[in-house]
């Protein structure tokens, strides 16, 4: 037989049936808690899963939007063009012609430049890789090497960052 140590055992102040209750109130209300905490954060998942579901859907429509208002520029350079060309068989005057066109391109450039498209300055300027591509090299007297000499093409950028490299002849 075994004998129980008087001491290891704590004394519980409140009565027997009393501590019973305490702990079943506690239970209940932790577990009530928890229900607000749960509910509280199917919630938050709920509406995380929404927003994600919106803004899967509205990015479509923005790029659509995006890409019509660039259409949008290029459509009174169309129209530009259009009446140039129709005015072509009965132009007798170039110097009217040359107006017309020297508009379009200016409507053209205003266009791109709405969108922060500029082109870029390549001749008499050092040859740059990330902004000209080399076609073809030339020797030229009082030119230093590397020099950009022809542009063949010009190139254009948006912002910082090349969209076409200038076709390039450069100095060697």
């Amino acid at each position: 037989m075994t004998q129980e140590n008087p001491n290891s055992i704590a004394a519980d102040p409140s009565p027997p049936g009393e501590s019973n209750v305490a702990a079943a109130d506690e239970l209940i209300k932790l577990q009530a808690e928890n229900a607000q905490i749960k509910d509280k954060w199917l919630r938050m998942l709920a509406e995380h899963e929404n927003f994600k579901r919106r803004k899967s859907e509205e990015l479509p429509q923005l790029l659509e939007r995006r890409e019509e208002n660039l259409l949008l520029q290029f459509l009174p350079v169309l129209d530009n063009l259009e009446k140039a060309r129709q005015q072509l068989p009965d132009a007798s005057d170039l110097q009217a012609f040359k107006s017309g066109l020297e508009l379009t391109e200016k409507l053209f450039r205003q266009a791109l430049e709405k969108f922060d498209v500029y082109r870029i300055d390549s001749l008499g300027t050092a040859f740059d890789p990330s902004k000209h591509q080399a076609i073809a090299q030339e020797s030229r007297a009082g030119v230093q090497e590397g020099t950009v000499i022809q542009e063949v093409t010009p190139g254009y950028r948006r912002g910082q960052r090349a969209l076409r490299a200038a076709l390039v002849i450069v100095a060697s």
